[in-house]
């Protein structure tokens, strides 16, 4: 109930202020590694991928809950407002998480860590993109309360999208590593939202199928391997995720979807996810 009453209200007045923002243009959806998944079919974002021009921006919020056992069971639920501009040469973004958190110790609530990105087109030929970009994430949690990490933390990435006909296919490839100085004593507060070690590699191989210009379905991989000296235990950690997306009508689309880990329990039990999108 304290995750439900909490941000029942804060997603509500979050989409409320972005819909009174945005004006009725076309669409699309895009952007770094590990913020958004695949380009949602309809409208402008049709045509730009089958050709060379410039996809709409967006605005997405996203109400995602998760469920976890590190060092006792407990869950979260994030609200997160997504921004991202489209260029022709490049598109940049940000992502702003509010975390409520029911843990072993007690439940909180708070700003999680915040994350920017900038990636620049290499090709942009018509049915195929290529891009190499980074993330970079900010320890704006309170890292006591296990709402963040407490350093800043990049992620050089490559971003490749590809379409054929009503599929659409996109991989990312990228090396996650922790900058600035950090302790990993004993006594270090536990991460709930998000844990990793100091560096992992990371992949994501995502495919959806477009049908009656509207509908996808859509399906993804996440890997990430831990290469830190700090990494005990697990070392290969495997997702599998599925969704669902609604194009609504020319600016508006809508996401559903769950992911289950494979080979290790250890960071998450499941999560759950729903997204609202607009394009400008």
């Amino acid at each position: 109930m304290f995750l439900l009453k909490n941000f029942f209200h804060v997603f509500c007045i979050k989409a409320f202020l972005a819909t009174t923002l945005l004006h009725n243009t076309e669409l699309h959806a895009s952007c770094g590694m590990g913020i958004c998944p695949l380009p949602v079919a309809g409208g402008a974002n049709e045509r730009a991928l089958a050709g060379t021009g410039v996809l709409p921006s967006q605005l997405a919020l996203e109400t995602r809950y998760t469920s976890f056992d590190i060092g006792g069971r407990g869950s979260y639920v994030q609200n997160a407002l997504t921004g991202v501009y489209e260029h022709r040469f490049f598109r940049a973004g940000g992502f702003l998480p509010m975390i409520a958190l029911s843990g072993p110790q007690g439940n909180t609530f708070g700003l999680g860590n915040t994350t920017l990105f900038a990636e620049a087109y290499l090709i942009t030929r018509p049915g195929i993109r290529f891009s190499l970009g980074s993330q970079l994430e900010t320890p704006t949690g309170n890292h006591a309360r296990g709402l963040g990490a407490d350093h800043f933390m990049a992620v050089p990435y490559a971003n490749l999208w590809q379409q054929l006909f009503n599929w659409r296919f996109a991989l990312l490839l990228g090396l996650q590593q922790t900058v600035g100085h950090h302790s990993h004593a004993h006594n270090t507060p536990v991460l709930y939202v998000n844990p990793h070690t100091d560096t992992e590699l990371m992949a994501r191989l995502m495919a959806s199928y477009t049908w009656l210009g509207r509908y996808s379905a859509e399906t993804n991989v996440h890997f990430r391997q831990a290469l830190g000296h700090d990494a005990t235990g697990d070392r290969v950690f495997l997702d599998l995720g599925a969704a669902l997306r609604i194009a609504i009508g020319e600016i508006w689309a809508l996401r559903l979807g769950a992911d289950f880990p494979v080979t290790s329990r250890a960071r998450m039990l499941w999560q759950t996810y729903a997204a609202f999108f607009a394009y400008f």
